[in-house]
């Protein structure tokens, strides 16, 4: 809860850990409650989880040389932590350091493996050059 306003109404901040799709509306009014069901990621092969984790490695290279004029974002970056975070975890961390137009992450967001998203990453900030 980050903060509760004069008329009830709560600002929240959510961690989200996994996507999911709405199955049923159970209720509208006050405010909606929807039955839900985990997207899982489909099952990555050995040479799709080894092409996601060089798709990360040129990521994270790329995001450090345009971030070089922000040095929290480069320590952030260039951290053993980033460094290690696997490559599914990354393809959706990735997005609280970076902003694409809604319809653009969403469509990323929704690909069904971790390669997928690194390489549309990675070619839309190739591209942006």
């Amino acid at each position: 809860l980050l903060e509760t306003m004069d008329d009830g109404r709560m600002r929240i901040s959510v961690h989200v850990e996994d996507r999911f799709t709405l199955k049923q509306e159970i209720q509208t009014l006050p405010f909606s409650i929807y039955r839900c069901e985990a997207i899982p990621d489909d099952e990555s092969s050995a040479e799709e989880e080894k092409q996601a984790e060089l798709c990360k490695q040129k990521i994270l290279k790329r995001l450090i040389a345009i971030t070089r004029n922000i040095p929290e974002v480069q320590r952030l970056l260039a951290s053993e932590k980033w460094q290690r975070k696997p490559a599914a975890v990354f393809s959706f961390e990735l997005f609280g350091l970076m902003r694409l137009a809604p319809d653009i992450q969403q469509s990323i967001l929704e690909l069904r493996k971790p390669y997928q998203r690194l390489e549309k990453v990675l070619t839309l900030l190739n591209s942006s050059q």
